[in-house]
């Protein structure tokens, strides 16, 4: 019997312990043959499985895990088109929901912290001979912490553009939680900074980017496009009460009654 990765949003994790899964490839699938939406908003609730989507997403887009086993019996192995786009681009994964957000110190601390992680991933591109010494110069500041001639806000439009450069393909950007901030400084003096941050941080790299293939943004909260997307003229927002891609998040009715008795139906895949 396979086990159940209680709390494990971790994609690759799960599919190499074999663990019980759920198939919602689906949604690669979705993405794939949604070639004009330049940038997925998907606001569900909490524990829907946001996370672990974009894990996968991740693990079947990103092209350091080419060659992996991960989605061979699973629904999206039988889309040709999305067989082309398997472990082909560069991704940027950046999950923001373990920010400190007590005050604009603490955020803007706690985002070049999370930066600084984020860019010690792709430390490769310090050698790269594509790469001219301005960007390399870019990459040091964030992983020095030296924003004395770059600006925060800029660092994940810079990483994508580096990331192009160095592989010759766009980049996609997935961001998880991105309301996270957003929702702990509700209703106090610091949410105006937050949002603008978040709108200055997101906006350059999800908006006439030409380095960006797509994007995906995942959320609870769906916060007005005027205040972080304005100008995201080819933004798909998807909430709970849209019926496109309904089926990739959470449990569907026959998910539900498979997973109460850890056996499924031999019509199903998981």
């Amino acid at each position: 019997m396979r086990s159940i990765p209680l709390g494990n949003d971790d994609f690759k994790d799960i599919r190499d312990n074999n663990g019980y899964f759920v198939d919602k490839s689906m949604l690669i699938e979705g993405i794939v043959k949604s070639p004009t939406t330049k940038v997925f908003l998907f606001t569900k609730l909490r524990r829907f499985g946001k996370s672990l989507g974009m894990s996968m997403i991740d693990a079947f887009f990103n092209v350091r895990y080419e060659g992996n086993a991960w989605f061979d019996d699973l629904h999206v192995s039988d889309c040709k088109e999305c067989s082309k786009e398997r472990n082909r681009y560069p991704v940027i994964f950046l999950n923001m929901k373990n920010l400190v957000v007590n005050d604009s110190v603490s955020f803007k601390k706690s985002m070049a912290e999370t930066m600084e992680s984020l860019y010690q991933s792709y430390r490769y591109l310090l050698d790269s001979e594509v790469l001219n010494s301005d960007y390399k110069e870019k990459y040091r500041a964030v992983t020095r912490f030296d924003y004395s001639k770059i600006s925060l806000e800029r660092t994940l439009l810079n990483l994508s553009e580096m990331l192009r450069i160095h592989h010759g393909m766009q980049v996609i950007i997935l961001i998880d939680e991105y309301d996270n901030p957003i929702q702990r400084t509700y209703g106090t003096d610091v949410q105006g900074e937050v949002i603008t941050f978040m709108r200055d941080f997101m906006s350059p790299a999800l908006e006439s980017n030409d380095a960006l293939k797509f994007g995906v943004v995942t959320g609870v909260m769906q916060i007005a496009k005027e205040s972080i997307f304005s100008g995201l003229n080819n933004l798909s927002t998807n909430n709970v009460l849209d019926k496109k891609f309904d089926e990739c998040f959470g449990f569907t009715e026959t998910e539900a009654v498979s997973y109460t008795h850890l056996t499924l139906p031999t019509t199903e895949r998981v």
